[in-house]
């Protein structure tokens, strides 16, 4: 196996790992989607202390669930963390194909 192959196995790896994370979230969400549990480490919450939240995509819409507020602001920063990775990773391919 050359480089190539390698790289590109590990590529695979990695989509079916995160497709396989989403489909576990939707089910974890549809799950609690009518308990007052918090969707990530559940903990009962009250009306007020809960956040609804994008959960997971699929072929439809994203699907919602409840979430209290720490772990609202914990899923906000992995998002916000991955939009940079994505875009750092943008940037650097254009340098890199300007440099070829």
């Amino acid at each position: 196996m050359d480089a190539n192959q390698i790289l590109l196995a590990l590529l695979i790896a990695l989509a079916l790992g995160a497709f396989t994370w989403d489909r576990y979230n939707h089910r974890k969400a549809q799950q609690m989607s009518s308990s007052w549990n918090c969707f990530r480490c559940g903990t009962d919450l009250g009306p007020m202390q809960s956040v609804q939240i994008r959960v997971a995509g699929g072929p439809g819409p994203a699907t919602l669930a409840r979430a209290c507020k720490k772990c609202a602001r914990r899923d906000a920063c992995i998002y916000w963390a991955g939009i940079g990775l994505i875009g750092t990773l943008l940037v650097a391919t254009g340098v890199f194909l300007a440099l070829a």
